[in-house]
């Protein structure tokens, strides 16, 4: 689902002329399979791309779950320190509300404790997209479920928020 979210932003924005470089484009992990802790490799490569490639930023799109019902909508997280990282969060945040679900309550929230927000030069966000799983049944609130693709993915959509300030390039 990550994937299939980060194409489909990676083509509206593409669409307006930002060049998207992806950390992936399958659902192929960037670790080796004889890797000792495949998820830290993982992060250590994704990190490494962000520094080797030099994006404007990069966001990294999740799926978080909560048993706690009353825990929904997606969030964004930003580097603490980070003033571009938080305008990106929150613009990001916003957008999500508009176009995804505008019961959505939850503040962009800066971190010190992720990896990839900690090891990374550029601003960065993640973006976790499922809040809720009540009743073993996901909500996936950047997906823009019940028929919101179009209006989440479309013409007027959160990608026309997604560009850093005078970006070129991007980091998914």
């Amino acid at each position: 689902l990550n994937l299939e979210i980060a194409l489909k932003l990676k083509n509206q924005l593409e669409k307006k002329g930002i060049t998207v470089v992806m950390t992936r484009e399958t659902d192929a992990g960037l670790y080796e399979e004889n890797a000792q802790n495949k998820q830290v490799q993982d992060l250590q490569r994704r990190c490494q791309l962000i520094q080797d490639t030099g994006p404007a930023c990069a966001v990294s799109i999740h799926q978080n779950s909560y048993s706690d019902e009353s825990v929904k909508g997606a969030q964004v997280f930003y580097y603490r320190s980070s003033a571009k990282g938080q305008e990106l969060a929150e613009q990001i945040q916003a957008a999500l509300r508009e176009y995804a679900d505008p019961d959505n309550k939850r503040e962009a929230k800066g971190d010190a404790t992720y990896y990839m927000l900690k090891n990374t030069a550029v601003p960065l966000v993640i973006v976790e997209c499922r809040a809720s799983e009540g009743r073993g049944v996901p909500e996936y609130t950047c997906r823009g479920g019940g028929g919101r693709d179009r209006e989440l993915f479309g013409e007027k959509s959160m990608s026309r928020h997604m560009a850093c300030p005078r970006a070129e390039r991007m980091l998914y």
